[in-house]
């Protein structure tokens, strides 16, 4: 496992050049295979971020970093910090490389490795945690990062529409856990399953 810091002291880019650099970065991952959220699901990453006034997010699959740069969108105007894990080398380079690029420095720390090790590593309680990874993983991936999760803090899982038939287990788990609510957001053609940890 290997864990840097994202940005290199560089100002971030202004609302304008990011958009325009989320744009190129979206329209590669479809070229590429880089299983990306969608621009809105993006715009929804970063809305649920800054409207909890989170500090601490922990966002689990990475990819070459698009979903997080939409995170860190956030944590630039709330004062927090993302914490990121990405099993595949490859693309945890892709990340760091674009992460760097948009100034966002010491904003995002990439964990490289099996998240079902790295997870165990981390210290919560984080504000809110999204997962994005393999959705036959998603229930283990939930169990171990859930207590990660503070009191009052939102955990975000995607493509719970047109995969919910791949994630059924997690997604009986989190609609019948005694200490969530749980919905299912649809913010393109895909969504999420919101759950808020209310005790």
């Amino acid at each position: 496992m290997t864990s840097t810091m994202a940005g290199g002291g560089k100002e971030p880019m202004g609302e304008e050049e990011l958009d325009r650099f989320l744009a190129e970065l979206h329209e590669f991952g479809q070229k590429n295979s880089m299983w990306n959220v969608r621009p809105d699901d993006g715009r929804f990453l970063r809305i649920m971020t800054a409207s909890a006034g989170a500090k601490r997010v922990l966002e689990i699959g990475t990819s070459n970093g698009y979903s997080g740069i939409w995170i860190a969108r956030a944590l630039q105007e709330t004062g927090g910090k993302l914490t990121t894990i990405e099993i595949d080398a490859r693309r945890a380079k892709m990340a760091r490389e674009n992460l760097e690029k948009t100034g966002f420095a010491g904003v995002i720390e990439v964990k490289e490795g099996d998240a079902a090790k790295v997870i165990p590593t981390i210290e919560g309680p984080f504000d809110v945690i999204f997962l994005d990874t393999e959705k036959h993983d998603y229930l283990r991936h939930f169990e171990l990062s859930y207590p990660l999760l503070r009191k009052g803090g939102v955990y975000l899982a995607h493509n719970a529409v047109l995969m919910k038939d791949s994630m059924k287990d997690f997604l009986d788990r989190v609609q019948k856990h005694p200490d969530l609510v749980t919905v299912i957001a649809q913010t393109s053609d895909d969504g999420f399953a919101v759950s808020y940890r209310k005790k």
